[in-house]
């Protein structure tokens, strides 16, 4: 189970796309334009509660603006994260990109994980 708190009014609750689908899809909770060659953090006004054993990772959305040279930059959150989570847009293009309140800007997926003890050895 992945706990979501709505820090605002203008989160939005990640969904699937269909019941099958991997991904949670965020969006952005305040608008944004971005540079040219620039990048900008991006507020989705959610507090998101990851499982122990297991990570969110903030990844690239099938479909988002590839043709118009617009990334998003993987990030991790780990299971006792518990700050808005933000989502680092890049615009690798010449032009100006607007992301509106509401655009679907990334996908959220929860892995397991392992976490091993660290051990210094000779």
């Amino acid at each position: 189970m992945i706990k979501i708190k709505l820090l605002s009014d203008r989160a939005r609750i990640p969904k699937r796309d269909s019941p099958q689908a991997v991904g949670l899809i965020l969006h952005a909770a305040k608008s944004k334009t971005i540079k040219p060659r620039d990048k900008v953090v991006v507020p989705t006004d959610l507090q998101i509660e990851i499982p122990t054993g297991c990570y969110g990772r903030i990844t690239q959305r099938p479909g988002l603006e590839y043709n118009r040279s617009i990334a998003v930059g993987t990030s991790i959150i780990d299971s006792d994260y518990r700050e808005n989570v933000g989502v680092v847009v890049f615009n690798f293009s010449n032009d100006y990109y607007r992301i509106n309140h509401g655009s679907r800007i990334a996908q959220l997926i929860c892995e397991k994980i392992i976490i091993p003890e660290v051990v210094v050895v000779k």
